[in-house]
């Protein structure tokens, strides 16, 4: 693959070939924690991180990208999920020479690892002067991802205004006395096209729906070879019909995950589109961060449904262990940890009766 193919999106023909790089592997660097460089340099060659500074690549086409990852790597659809989030809540609002220059390291490959320290640390992260630096506190080294090149850690100026922090990744190292920051790394807020409260968590919220809509597609995958590769072979607990009816039903729940986040993706469209006009209308905000918790909902549920009914599947056709197909339900898990879909709530005070597991299931089919 040439070193240049992009910035590409989910309608680029090379979309395909690279999310197939990406996959390739993936199963046996969880398995064995091998390093997944190679998929992020892919990455870093396709600038994929770009996709949305092309000014024609709406929230649509942004989830598309990401369902895709998720269905390749989760982990590294994770690790994109806070780079494009980074791009959205900063690059794309800074109009002045530094935003500019970051953009322009987006736009030759570069990744970036968005930590918010107030949202996970619940401190109050203000940069202090420092010389030539900015000292942030509150920063561990827990914070650094090594397959992106940069942190950028999200603060707050004295008088509250948001501000981001850039650091190339191999300065954070030995940060216990805080983050030096560089004078000319420390980047304010500009104007978006949505605003603070929609740009962060909604879009977060949306974008790790489409990491699991991606999931639910690998599912929707592996379920697929195993009815052809051992449909009809395993007498008794695994008949040919009854592999075909569950695949065509987690075929069915993925079409409609994938249905649900990209709906979603339209109404914050919408919203950014409205922008120009005129301030957003609350009750058209609260419309697109409900559509955003509904696609959260719906993917999340039918996600780990499906997994468990895969194991279960991998466990009465027998001998599937290379699959390993419980990766899912621990990737779901991952996403949304306080999910009604794992403490078995559903409506505030409503419990929801424990759904029958996989096998039996096969055995009333």
């Amino acid at each position: 693959m040439p070193l240049d193919v992009g910035p590409i999106s989910a309608q680029s023909r090379e979309f395909a070939p690279i999310l197939a790089g990406i996959a390739m592997g993936a199963v046996e660097r969880e398995r064995d924690g091998l390093s997944a460089s190679g998929a992020f340099d892919l990455v870093r060659r396709c600038r994929l991180g770009a996709l949305r500074l092309q000014s024609q690549v709406g929230f649509r086409e942004l989830m598309s990208v990401i369902i895709g990852l998720g269905n390749a790597d989760a982990a590294i659809a994770l690790v994109l999920v806070d780079h494009f989030l980074f791009v959205e809540c900063c690059l794309r609002r800074c109009r002045g020479a530094d935003g500019a220059m970051w953009r322009r390291s987006v736009l030759d490959g570069a990744l970036f690892r968005l930590v918010d320290l107030g949202a996970e640390a619940g401190v109050d992260a203000v940069p202090t002067p420092d010389g030539r630096f900015y000292r942030v506190a509150g920063f561990t080294a827990a914070g650094i991802e090594r397959n992106t090149d940069f942190l950028a850690v999200c603060v707050r100026l004295p008088d509250h205004s948001r501000a981001w922090a850039i650091v190339p990744n191999g300065h954070a190292e030995g940060c216990e006395n805080g983050l030096l920051v560089p004078n000319r790394n420390l980047i304010e807020d500009g104007d978006g096209v949505l605003p603070e409260q929609y740009a962060g968590p909604v879009l977060r919220q949306l974008m790790l729906a489409a990491v699991s809509a991606g999931i639910l597609r690998a599912i929707r995958r592996d379920t697929a070879h195993v009815a052809l590769l051992r449909g009809g072979t395993v007498s008794g607990r695994l008949s040919q019909k009854t592999a075909a009816q569950l695949a065509a039903d987690i075929a069915a729940d993925a079409e409609a995950g994938e249905a649900s986040v990209l709906a979603a993706a339209d109404a914050l469209e919408c919203l950014a589109a409205s922008r120009p006009t005129g301030p957003i209308a609350p009750s058209a905000g609260l419309a697109a961060a409900l559509h955003a918790e509904e696609a959260r909902g719906v993917v999340d549920r039918l996600t780990r449904r499906s997994a468990r009914r895969l194991v279960d599947l991998c466990k009465a056709a027998g001998g599937l262990a290379e699959l390993v197909p419980e990766r899912h339900e621990r990737h779901a898990r991952a996403l949304f940890p306080r999910s009604p879909a794992q403490d078995g709530s559903g409506e505030i005070g409503v419990p929801v009766p424990p759904e029958p597991s996989g096998v039996v299931l096969l055995a009333a089919l």
